[in-house]
Protein backbone atom coordinates (compact mmCIF):
# COMPACT_ATOMS: atom_id res chain seq x y z
CA UNK A 1 0.00 0.00 0.00
CA UNK A 2 1.04 2.87 -1.21
CA UNK A 3 2.39 5.70 2.16
CA UNK A 4 0.52 8.91 2.65
CA UNK A 5 4.01 10.70 1.24
CA UNK A 6 4.17 8.55 -1.79
CA UNK A 7 0.70 10.01 -3.06
CA UNK A 8 0.55 13.11 -1.77
CA UNK A 9 4.08 13.41 -4.16
CA UNK A 10 2.07 11.84 -6.83
CA UNK A 11 -0.62 13.66 -6.81
CA UNK A 12 1.47 17.50 -6.89
CA UNK A 13 3.51 16.03 -10.00
CA UNK A 14 0.12 15.37 -11.79
CA UNK A 15 -1.19 18.22 -10.91
CA UNK A 16 2.40 19.69 -12.19
CA UNK A 17 1.46 17.73 -15.57
CA UNK A 18 -2.07 18.80 -15.90
CA UNK A 19 -1.30 22.76 -15.67
CA UNK A 20 1.79 21.85 -18.04
CA UNK A 21 -0.76 19.79 -20.51
CA UNK A 22 -2.98 23.11 -20.53
CA UNK A 23 -0.13 25.55 -21.09
CA UNK A 24 1.08 23.26 -24.14
CA UNK A 25 -2.23 23.67 -25.98
CA UNK A 26 -2.00 27.50 -25.73
CA UNK A 27 1.24 27.66 -27.28
CA UNK A 28 3.98 25.90 -28.90
CA UNK A 29 6.42 23.96 -26.43
CA UNK A 30 9.35 25.97 -28.14
CA UNK A 31 7.57 28.74 -26.90
CA UNK A 32 6.74 26.96 -23.32
CA UNK A 33 8.77 28.20 -20.10
CA UNK A 34 8.65 27.20 -16.58
CA UNK A 35 7.50 30.55 -15.36
CA UNK A 36 4.59 29.78 -17.64
CA UNK A 37 4.14 26.55 -15.84
CA UNK A 38 4.66 27.84 -12.21
CA UNK A 39 1.71 30.69 -13.06
CA UNK A 40 -0.41 27.83 -14.42
CA UNK A 41 0.16 25.65 -11.43
CA UNK A 42 0.24 28.06 -8.94
CA UNK A 43 2.50 27.32 -7.20
CA UNK A 44 6.02 28.46 -6.28
CA UNK A 45 9.42 28.75 -8.40
CA UNK A 46 10.90 26.04 -5.25
CA UNK A 47 7.77 24.35 -5.47
CA UNK A 48 7.78 23.36 -9.10
CA UNK A 49 12.13 22.60 -8.52
CA UNK A 50 10.77 20.26 -6.25
CA UNK A 51 9.49 17.81 -8.51
CA UNK A 52 10.97 18.48 -11.86
CA UNK A 53 15.12 20.47 -12.77
CA UNK A 54 14.03 21.38 -16.09
CA UNK A 55 11.30 22.42 -18.66
CA UNK A 56 12.56 19.20 -20.44
CA UNK A 57 11.88 16.40 -17.69
CA UNK A 58 8.24 18.33 -17.52
CA UNK A 59 8.17 17.75 -21.35
CA UNK A 60 9.23 14.23 -21.28
CA UNK A 61 7.03 13.29 -18.02
CA UNK A 62 4.09 15.06 -19.64
CA UNK A 63 4.79 12.86 -23.21
CA UNK A 64 5.01 9.54 -20.97
CA UNK A 65 1.99 10.17 -18.72
CA UNK A 66 -0.79 10.77 -21.99
CA UNK A 67 0.73 7.86 -23.85
CA UNK A 68 1.53 5.64 -21.58
CA UNK A 69 -1.95 3.66 -21.13
CA UNK A 70 -2.21 3.22 -24.52
CA UNK A 71 -1.20 -0.24 -24.93
CA UNK A 72 0.05 0.44 -28.38
CA UNK A 73 2.30 -3.07 -28.47
CA UNK A 74 -0.71 -5.16 -26.85
CA UNK A 75 -2.83 -3.60 -29.48
CA UNK A 76 -0.54 -4.15 -32.55
CA UNK A 77 -0.03 -8.25 -31.41
CA UNK A 78 -4.20 -8.14 -30.97
CA UNK A 79 -4.42 -7.00 -34.49
CA UNK A 80 -1.50 -9.14 -35.97
CA UNK A 81 -2.81 -12.24 -34.24
CA UNK A 82 -6.38 -11.91 -35.62
CA UNK A 83 -7.99 -13.93 -38.17
CA UNK A 84 -8.69 -10.58 -40.31
CA UNK A 85 -7.25 -10.72 -44.25
CA UNK A 86 -4.22 -9.04 -44.80
CA UNK A 87 -6.29 -5.66 -46.29
CA UNK A 88 -8.34 -5.49 -42.93
CA UNK A 89 -5.14 -5.94 -40.69
CA UNK A 90 -3.16 -3.19 -42.20
CA UNK A 91 -6.11 -1.32 -41.99
CA UNK A 92 -6.34 -1.61 -38.70
CA UNK A 93 -2.15 -0.81 -38.27
CA UNK A 94 -2.83 2.13 -40.03
CA UNK A 95 -5.41 3.15 -37.30
CA UNK A 96 -2.72 2.50 -34.96
CA UNK A 97 0.43 4.51 -36.28
CA UNK A 98 -2.48 7.55 -35.97
CA UNK A 99 -3.47 6.36 -32.41
CA UNK A 100 -1.92 9.99 -30.91
CA UNK A 101 -2.95 12.20 -33.84
CA UNK A 102 -6.50 12.58 -33.20
CA UNK A 103 -5.89 13.96 -29.68
CA UNK A 104 -4.52 16.68 -28.14
CA UNK A 105 -1.34 14.63 -26.99
CA UNK A 106 -0.49 14.86 -30.93
CA UNK A 107 0.23 18.09 -30.67
CA UNK A 108 3.04 17.83 -27.97
CA UNK A 109 4.89 14.71 -29.25
CA UNK A 110 4.81 16.44 -33.03
CA UNK A 111 6.43 19.75 -31.52
CA UNK A 112 8.72 17.73 -29.05
CA UNK A 113 10.01 15.53 -32.05
CA UNK A 114 11.08 19.14 -33.70
CA UNK A 115 12.93 20.65 -30.86
CA UNK A 116 14.71 17.62 -30.52
CA UNK A 117 15.46 16.96 -33.85
CA UNK A 118 18.85 18.67 -33.92
CA UNK A 119 19.77 17.69 -30.47
CA UNK A 120 21.05 14.06 -30.49
CA UNK A 121 21.73 14.07 -26.49
CA UNK A 122 18.32 15.02 -25.57
CA UNK A 123 16.74 12.49 -27.83
CA UNK A 124 18.20 9.83 -26.12
CA UNK A 125 16.70 10.95 -23.07
CA UNK A 126 13.91 11.55 -24.26
CA UNK A 127 13.70 7.74 -25.89
CA UNK A 128 14.74 6.59 -22.72
CA UNK A 129 12.22 8.26 -20.72
CA UNK A 130 8.83 8.11 -22.72
CA UNK A 131 7.82 5.02 -24.13
CA UNK A 132 5.73 6.26 -27.23
CA UNK A 133 8.87 6.12 -28.92
CA UNK A 134 9.71 2.28 -28.57
CA UNK A 135 6.15 1.46 -29.11
CA UNK A 136 5.61 3.19 -32.76
CA UNK A 137 8.99 1.83 -33.69
CA UNK A 138 7.66 -1.85 -32.45
CA UNK A 139 4.72 -1.15 -34.64
CA UNK A 140 6.72 0.19 -37.65
CA UNK A 141 8.43 -3.26 -37.49
CA UNK A 142 6.15 -5.59 -36.86
CA UNK A 143 4.07 -4.03 -39.54
CA UNK A 144 6.49 -3.86 -41.57
CA UNK A 145 7.86 -7.86 -40.98
CA UNK A 146 4.09 -8.25 -41.80
CA UNK A 147 3.58 -6.82 -44.90
CA UNK A 148 6.99 -8.43 -45.80
CA UNK A 149 5.69 -11.71 -44.70
CA UNK A 150 2.87 -11.15 -47.26
CA UNK A 151 4.58 -10.62 -50.04
CA UNK A 152 6.79 -13.42 -49.34
CA UNK A 153 4.23 -16.02 -49.32
CA UNK A 154 2.56 -14.46 -52.46
CA UNK A 155 -0.74 -13.05 -50.93
CA UNK A 156 0.65 -9.64 -51.89
CA UNK A 157 2.11 -9.04 -55.55
CA UNK A 158 3.60 -5.20 -54.94
CA UNK A 159 4.21 -2.53 -57.99
CA UNK A 160 6.89 -1.54 -56.34
CA UNK A 161 10.03 -2.69 -53.73
CA UNK A 162 9.08 -2.55 -50.28
CA UNK A 163 11.74 -0.13 -49.33
CA UNK A 164 10.52 2.02 -52.00
CA UNK A 165 6.72 1.63 -50.28
CA UNK A 166 7.54 1.51 -46.79
CA UNK A 167 9.42 4.92 -47.50
CA UNK A 168 6.72 6.07 -49.02
CA UNK A 169 4.45 5.05 -46.43
CA UNK A 170 6.87 6.97 -43.67
CA UNK A 171 6.69 10.23 -45.53
CA UNK A 172 2.77 10.11 -46.20
CA UNK A 173 2.43 9.82 -41.89
CA UNK A 174 4.83 11.88 -41.29
CA UNK A 175 3.01 15.04 -43.95
CA UNK A 176 -0.53 13.65 -42.37
CA UNK A 177 0.41 14.07 -38.69
CA UNK A 178 2.42 17.34 -39.82
CA UNK A 179 -0.55 19.06 -41.65
CA UNK A 180 -3.32 17.48 -39.26
CA UNK A 181 -1.98 19.33 -36.55
CA UNK A 182 -0.60 22.47 -38.26
CA UNK A 183 -3.68 23.35 -39.26
CA UNK A 184 -5.82 22.27 -35.83
CA UNK A 185 -3.42 24.27 -33.84
CA UNK A 186 -1.92 26.84 -35.48
CA UNK A 187 -2.86 29.93 -38.02
CA UNK A 188 -0.68 29.86 -40.50
CA UNK A 189 -2.53 29.23 -43.31
CA UNK A 190 -5.81 30.08 -42.12
CA UNK A 191 -7.35 29.49 -45.42
CA UNK A 192 -6.91 25.47 -45.53
CA UNK A 193 -9.48 23.81 -43.81
CA UNK A 194 -9.13 21.66 -41.10
CA UNK A 195 -7.94 18.59 -42.08
CA UNK A 196 -9.81 15.43 -41.08
CA UNK A 197 -7.45 12.98 -39.68
CA UNK A 198 -10.28 9.62 -40.52
CA UNK A 199 -10.91 10.44 -44.13
CA UNK A 200 -7.00 10.60 -44.68
CA UNK A 201 -6.19 7.46 -42.36
CA UNK A 202 -8.44 5.75 -45.31
CA UNK A 203 -7.59 7.24 -48.26
CA UNK A 204 -3.49 6.54 -47.18
CA UNK A 205 -4.82 2.61 -46.12
CA UNK A 206 -6.62 2.48 -50.29
CA UNK A 207 -3.00 3.41 -51.12
CA UNK A 208 -1.30 1.73 -49.60
CA UNK A 209 -3.23 -1.75 -50.08
CA UNK A 210 -3.24 -1.12 -53.96
CA UNK A 211 0.10 -0.39 -53.93
CA UNK A 212 0.93 -4.05 -52.37
CA UNK A 213 -1.38 -5.78 -55.01
CA UNK A 214 -4.30 -6.00 -52.84
CA UNK A 215 -8.12 -5.94 -52.64
CA UNK A 216 -10.29 -2.63 -51.56
CA UNK A 217 -13.61 -3.81 -50.68
CA UNK A 218 -15.61 0.04 -51.57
Amino acid sequence: MPKVNDIYFEEKRNGILNAAFRVCLKKPLYEVTMKDIIEETGLSQGGIYRYYNNIHEIFFALADKETRDKQLREKTDAVLSSANTPEEVIAELIKLIFHYTEGDVGKIIFELSLILANDPEMYEKFCEQVSVISDESYLAEKAAAYIAEKIETGYFKPIAPLEDILSLLSASVDGVNRDVIMTKYYKVKPDLPVFDIKKLTALLTKQLILTLGGKIND
